[in-house]
């Protein structure tokens, strides 16, 4: 995993660019994890701001589907973008996603 700015919190959009194994459904939440300070998962002590479950804005076995699950899988759709909670997430078959506020 790796991504193009510096410092996540320095400017939107993020570019987040995906391992070539990677899910596209775990790179949004990896990517949007990154930029906003939410934690993906609640944390034992109760810490922290827990980002909402994926599959309440997109449902992420359409979203592999539809992009055809990692980028080395080949052709699917070129790019979908939707809201998750309060970004605006852009999710492109060649590996990157890029986040922003909306």
């Amino acid at each position: 995993m790796s991504s193009r700015n510096t410092s996540p919190f320095d400017a939107l959009p993020f570019d987040y660019e995906m391992e070539p194994a990677e899910r596209f459904s775990e790179a949004v939440v990896s990517a949007v994890t990154a930029v906003s300070g939410y934690e993906p998962v609640a944390l034992p002590d109760g810490d922290g701001r827990v980002l909402p479950p994926l599959y309440d804005f997109v449902d992420p076995d359409a979203l592999d589907t539809l992009l055809g699950r990692t980028p080395d899988d080949g052709p699917g759709a070129d790019r979908l973008r939707f809201d998750y909670d309060e970004f605006e997430v852009t999710v492109e078959a060649a590996g990157t996603v890029r986040v922003r506020t909306r």
